[in-house]
């Protein structure tokens, strides 16, 4: 049996507890600038995805940049910056199109140059890098 001044203290020190304590508020509405500050497991040795193949990289410009396609809650592919796709030659040829009104980091909205840049520069990259250097 419990102790009526253990049970007198405890309800004072709860009651205490729950004034000076802070109170649930209201979420504070998104605004425009500032800084983030994230926890990773190292320093990316680039943010470009064309120059290099660490993961860490992977994951932080996943954040940063917008793709064709991303996943649903479910990992099943979703269009994105695409509004669809569709496969032709015993599945050898795809053709995506885009979401009308993109726009790059440019200003400019969808066409066919920065998409091109952008798919040539993947497929055939410039930059020397570890994998591109020839080895001494």
């Amino acid at each position: 049996m419990k102790c009526p001044k253990t049970t007198q203290f405890l309800a004072v020190a709860s009651l205490a507890l729950l004034t000076v304590a802070p109170g649930a508020t209201a979420q504070e509405q998104p605004r425009a600038g500032g800084v983030l500050k994230a926890g990773l497991i190292g320093e990316a040795p680039t943010l470009d995805l064309h120059a290099t193949t660490a993961v860490i990289t992977q994951q932080i410009t996943w954040h940063m940049y917008e793709t064709l396609y991303t996943y649903d809650k479910n990992l099943n592919p979703i269009p994105m910056l695409a509004e669809g796709h569709v496969v032709a030659d015993a599945g050898r040829r795809y053709t995506i199109t885009l979401r009308k009104g993109v726009r790059f980091h440019t200003s400019s909205s969808t066409s066919r140059s920065p998409r091109a840049r952008s798919s040539s520069r993947s497929a055939r990259p410039t930059m020397a890098g570890p994998s591109t250097r020839r080895k001494s």
